[in-house]
C-alpha cells in the first residue's frame, strides 16, 4: 500500500535527521490543507459530526453488496 510507502519515507527522513518531528509535523499539516481545505483538527470534527448523524436504519446494508446495485 502507498501508506507503508510514505511512512517509510517520514521514517527515513527521520532516521537520518534531515528533518525532525515538528519539521514533519508542518509539513503534513501544510500537505493535508492543500488536499482537504481544511485543518486535521477541522476535519476530524467534520468527521466526528458524520458519524452522529448516520442512518438509524442499516437494513438496506443486509442484502450483499453485489445485489444493491
Amino acid at each position: 500500500m502507498l501508506s507503508h510507502e510514505i511512512d517509510g519515507y517520514m521514517e527515513a527522513g527521520l532516521l537520518t535527521e534531515i528533518l525532525d518531528k515538528r519539521e514533519l509535523q508542518s509539513i503534513i499539516d501544510e500537505q493535508h490543507i492543500a488536499v482537504f481545505g481544511i485543518t486535521r483538527q477541522e476535519r476530524r470534527l467534520e468527521t466526528k459530526s458524520n458519524l452522529e448523524t448516520a442512518p438509524d436504519n442499516w437494513d438496506i446494508y443486509d442484502t450483499p453488496a453485489i445485489d444493491r446495485r
